[in-house]
């Protein structure tokens, strides 16, 4: 027998999308818009370059540890009390964080932020894909995926707008009054809904915080560690093995553990999760280097960086309404597969820049990459959560964010680490074929002539060694983008068809495959 069920008013609808988007945003925007406040930060508040790192990286362990115990806490409060207290208490840590005079106060409050904050972008997915009507689903990700997308592209570009023009403690002040406004309407529109408390695995939870808070350690302080030459490396990254193995075994055996065994019997789930670490790390990872390559080698400002990836943000905004009209009449894997080989093509653009280019390049391959996320982030949330049963959604989402939050991770942090080694390989290769009979000017006597002398001489050949190298190391991490996108193609063929008639909690039928 199918239930149904009943659905908000159309305006009503409308409106909890609204505050649910600018929710997840706010907080997305926290990831990455403190970046450029920080040098400001260490002068402001006395702290050395190691301390500093602090203020990242405790946001992000806090954020990765607390996602896990979304759907606990969420049976536990209710989704609209969980999802209203995350809100007043990151609204309030981000107070506290632009306050902060010391640098233990600024990390306990990023701790604190991080913490509250963490189920916001669970509990948005989950409710923006629960206030839909099912034929409104891919119209609602599609609204939800947009802030999603353009949250991290806008944060260093706001981060320096507002620390340029005002303080970086405007960088969290501007939480407050966003973060109030969004509390009252949330207040007034969500659904009180029901509680359904269950016992909180508390050995399960254990073990996966441990090991994500060993993980997201070693590698934000790989590259400042050196890597595996260092203990403390060596030391996090098998404490994370250690815990993540034990939590596999403990979830296969536990009689109630902290993640539902049918979240991962339900291969949809399983692929869009694998799908989103690499999307995730592909968006990441394109937006930061880009940012890097520009400011380091072709003289861009801070703003000016954040501004030539303003082509994608629109190919997104403009790509996003047709996919979710075209999902309608197309199988979702056919435009998961379309969009991702729009982002290798940018990525292929990109593997061709060369310190001699202009930004038509660079817009192109931004517009392409807009349009390839455009067509994989929607059909992939709706490729998690469609197939799954409505009590683990949130769970299901939790899942989500934690691998969107890791695939981030450990794309930037890998390709931090490649671009150094490439850049001391490459100095080298090009530096053993610099001589005199490579380079005939050397003995022309013209440098004599215009005044320059040999110390000169060597010191602008060597500038531009370094520039070259570090060219190339940046298109390797293109390069390397492409492979790694291409490889997870191959996993659509393991996912069911996603089906949009009947009921919303309705069982997949028998001939979706």
């Amino acid at each position: 027998m199918q239930e149904t069920q009943e659905y908000l008013p159309r305006p009503q609808r409308l409106a909890v999308m609204i505050v649910v988007v600018i929710a997840s945003v706010m907080q997305i925007l926290d990831t990455t818009i403190a970046n450029v406040a920080l040098p400001h930060m260490q002068s402001a508040l006395g702290a050395s370059q190691d301390e500093i790192s602090w203020v990242l990286t405790s946001y992000i362990v806090a954020t990765a540890i607390t996602i896990p115990a979304t759907g606990f806490l969420e049976g536990w409060l209710g989704r609209r009390n969980l999802f209203l207290l995350s809100i007043a208490g990151f609204t309030i840590s981000s107070a506290l964080c632009g306050i902060a005079g010391s640098m233990p106060m600024m990390i306990a409050s990023r701790l604190l932020q991080g913490a509250f904050g963490a189920a916001i972008m669970p509990l948005g997915q989950s409710i923006m894909f629960d206030v839909a009507k099912p034929e409104e689903r891919p119209q609602s990700m599609a609204i939800w995926g947009l802030g999603l997308m353009i949250g991290p592209v806008c944060g260093p570009l706001l981060g320096g707008w507002l620390t340029e023009n005002f303080s970086w403690r405007w960088v969290f002040f501007i939480n407050v009054p966003i973060g109030m406004l969004v509390l009252i309407a949330a207040a007034s529109l969500l659904d009180r809904g029901k509680a359904v408390f269950r016992a909180l695995d508390w050995r399960g939870y254990a073990l996966i915080a441990t090991g994500i808070a060993s993980f997201q350690l070693g590698l934000d302080r790989g590259t400042e560690n050196d890597w595996f030459d260092s203990t403390e490396t060596i030391v996090e990254f098998g404490l994370a093995a250690a815990a993540f193995w034990m939590f596999i075994v403990h979830t296969m055996t536990a009689k109630a553990p902290l993640i539902a065994r049918d979240v991962f019997k339900d291969r949809n789930i399983l692929v869009a999760c694998a799908l989103t670490i690499v999307i995730s790390g592909s968006m990441m990872a394109g937006a930061t280097f880009l940012s890097l390559m520009l400011q380091s080698l072709f003289g861009y400002g801070t703003i000016d960086a954040g501004l030539m990836a303003a082509p994608r943000g629109v190919a997104m905004a403009v790509c996003m309404p047709l996919v979710s009209r075209l999902m309608a009449f197309v199988d979702s894997r056919y435009m998961i597969a379309f969009g991702l080989s729009l982002v290798m093509t940018g990525f292929v653009i990109m593997s061709g820049f060369s310190l001699e280019m202009d930004n038509h390049l660079i817009i192109m391959a931004g517009i392409i990459q807009g349009f390839g996320f455009g067509f994989v982030m929607i059909p992939t949330n709706l490729l998690a959560l469609s197939t799954l049963n409505a009590i683990y959604r949130t769970e299901g989402a939790s899942f989500m964010s934690l691998a969107r939050s890791i695939g981030g991770s450990v794309v930037i942090a890998i390709g931090t680490a490649s671009v150094a080694r490439t850049v001391q390989i490459s100095h080298n290769d090009i530096g053993a074929n610099v001589s005199p009979e490579s380079m005939p000017l050397l003995n022309s006597g013209l440098f004599e002539q215009l005044g320059i002398r040999g110390e000169a001489i060597m010191g602008m050949i060597n500038m531009e060694v370094s520039r070259q190298s570090l060219m190339i190391a940046y298109i390797d991490i293109f390069w390397a983008m492409i492979w790694i996108t291409a490889i997870t193609v191959p996993m659509l063929i393991f996912t069911r068809k996603i089906i949009f008639n009947g009921g919303p909690d309705q069982p997949l039928p028998a001939d979706a495959h």
